[in-house]
């Protein structure tokens, strides 16, 4: 089966202070270490989502650093962005979606992925929460989580491409959803969980990176 790529790169950093993801990491903008940990794996198309005021910024770097992706301009939240992407890779019949601001995937996880898709229509890596997890409103506490329920969620998450599709139909807003995982799950159709990879850090503030 044709397998697409998708890498998100059109958030706006908000919590970092700035573009995280032009951020240097060993002598490189962040986003490239991102696009070459998929390096070996044979995509049938490869999207990086990008701001769309900043396109032809992105297209620069894309060709100065040799990356093998189209750019599609995102939307004004990340889940419009993933979707006009996915919209590009609609001869894809599976897609792999990717934060870029996750620069340390490992091929390993990907495998993992790919192979949950050959029997799963949906499947994402998780890792289990080691913390006391309590819902909150107004500084005052709500109610205590089970932990033994819960799981961090990362990123490549993996889709068999019309599910995917499908989900988009019956979602009036996608302005609320953090993730295509979840889009899925509110039209009702099972996510698989595989075992994340405790290296696979998101990028969030300045500290991160360091």
């Amino acid at each position: 089966m044709a397998v697409g790529l998708i890498i998100t790169a059109a958030g706006s950093s908000q919590r970092f202070g700035k573009n995280k993801l032009l951020e240097p990491l060993n002598n490189n903008p962040l986003i490239v270490k991102t696009c070459l940990g998929f390096k070996g794996f044979e995509f049938h198309q490869r999207v990086l989502s990008v701001p769309q005021a900043e396109f032809e910024t992105w297209a620069t770097l894309v060709k100065t650093h040799a990356l093998p992706f189209t750019c599609v301009a995102g939307g004004p939240t990340r889940a419009e962005s993933v979707k006009n992407a996915v919209e590009a890779c609609k001869n894809c019949e599976k897609l792999l979606i990717h934060d870029g601001a996750r620069p340390f995937v490992s091929q390993t996880l990907i495998v993992r992925i790919l192979e949950a898709l050959n029997t799963h229509t949906a499947a994402i890596p998780a890792l289990p929460v080691s913390d006391t997890i309590k819902q909150v409103q107004n500084n005052s506490v709500i109610s205590t989580l089970n932990r033994n329920e819960l799981v961090a969620v990362q990123t490549p998450q993996g889709f068999h491409t019309g599910t995917l599709l499908n989900a988009y139909t019956n979602i009036t807003e996608l302005k609320n959803y953090t993730d295509e995982a979840s889009i899925v799950e509110a039209n009702q159709t099972p996510v698989w969980v595989v075992e994340g990879d405790p290296d696979n850090i998101k990028i969030t503030y300045p500290k991160d990176l360091k």
